[in-house]
């Protein structure tokens, strides 16, 4: 959900209007990122069965959708999704737009 906040966020800083993706199709991991894109007025496309980066990565290779993707994900993400992307000969931009960081200050707990 916080992709989401940043996408937005970021679509609000630019002054991008939001009718300029009315014929981008959304791609999420699971029902809960379908349901937060929801929550914007947007419906996901793709969720793949199994809720995972993997499945979703198989998913796309698998379907039409070849071209111009853009692939929004964690700087320091595995790189399953792009491997599988790239090898499957899908076209895509890979934007790291956040950073996931571990809280070790609660470790002992």
């Amino acid at each position: 959900q916080t992709v989401l906040k940043y996408f937005f966020e970021y679509l609000q800083k630019s002054k991008t209007d939001i009718r300029t993706l009315r014929d981008t199709k959304f791609a999420v991991v699971g029902e809960k990122t379908a349901d937060a894109l929801a929550s914007y007025g947007i419906y996901a496309d793709m969720v793949p069965q199994i809720h995972s980066g993997l499945e979703l990565a198989r998913l796309i290779a698998k379907s039409a959708v070849k071209h111009n993707i853009l692939l929004i994900r964690a700087e320091n993400g595995v790189s399953t999704i792009p491997n599988i992307l790239s090898e499957n000969n899908v076209n895509f931009t890979d934007m790291h737009l956040y950073r996931t960081e571990t809280d070790n200050s609660k470790q002992e707990l």
